[in-house]
């Protein structure tokens, strides 16, 4: 992907702590407003406007830094967020509920020592058969780093937002999501766009999540179009 941005943009790639961990290591307890203030520290003393862009997870550290407002940040970019703690300012309960007894099923598989728990939260956000759909070392490397996407998901459903604070981000903000995706994901993207101060959603035909891989030229195009 940098290399569709590099002769437009200066990149900086920093990676989310513990995702870069072993399997035989254990994660730090983190929650997101913790991850979003370590990757402050790469990016907080450019002296230029900074253009966010964030997929996934990523997209809900990208958000607290954004909601921090300690970083001049010109357009945030957030590629498919789950940030499913949006869906109930959105009233949008029932699919919240739905989504937590999902996710609560995959703590508790993997807690149970299930090798294969990680495939709850793929077919989640991918849809039924879509762990298995993935290359073998695709699979192998998500159920290896399981305990750090639980950790992930538990600093996902213990995030806080409020009616209140949200619409006060004026930072002009594109959600994306895949047009191939689960409903799920447009609910959220919707969920946020309309919580957003100046938000609007974009949709990039017959992608998935895996659009940085699939659709990488889309992808960067969303970035780098100024909105």
């Amino acid at each position: 992907m940098g290399d569709l941005l590099s002769d437009r943009f200066r990149v900086i790639a920093p990676t989310l702590p513990d995702h870069e961990i072993n399997a035989r290591q254990s994660p730090s307890p983190m929650k997101t407003e913790d991850m979003a203030q370590a990757v402050e520290q790469a990016i907080s003393e450019r002296d230029w406007p900074i253009r966010l862009a964030a997929h996934s997870f990523g997209s809900n550290v990208a958000l607290a830094i954004a909601l921090g407002g300690r970083v001049a940040i010109e357009r945030l970019v957030m590629f498919e967020p789950v940030t499913v703690k949006i869906l109930p300012i959105a009233g949008e309960d029932a699919a919240f509920a739905a989504a937590k007894s999902v996710f609560d099923s995959y703590v508790e598989r993997y807690r149970l020592g299930e090798p294969r728990a990680v495939e709850t939260m793929i077919e989640f956000w991918f849809g039924p058969g879509g762990f298995d759909r993935m290359p073998a070392p695709v699979q192998d490397y998500l159920i290896e780093r399981t305990e750090v996407n639980v950790r992930d998901v538990e600093s996902n459903f213990g995030e806080q937002y409020t009616p209140e604070v949200l619409p006060n981000l004026r930072v002009p903000t594109t959600i994306v999501l895949g047009g191939a995706s689960p409903a799920i994901t447009g609910t959220i993207a919707n969920a946020m766009a309309g919580a957003l101060g100046n938000a609007s959603t974009e949709i990039i035909d017959g992608a998935t999540r895996a659009m940085l891989v699939t659709h990488p030229e889309n992808v960067a195009a969303v970035i780098t179009t100024p909105k």
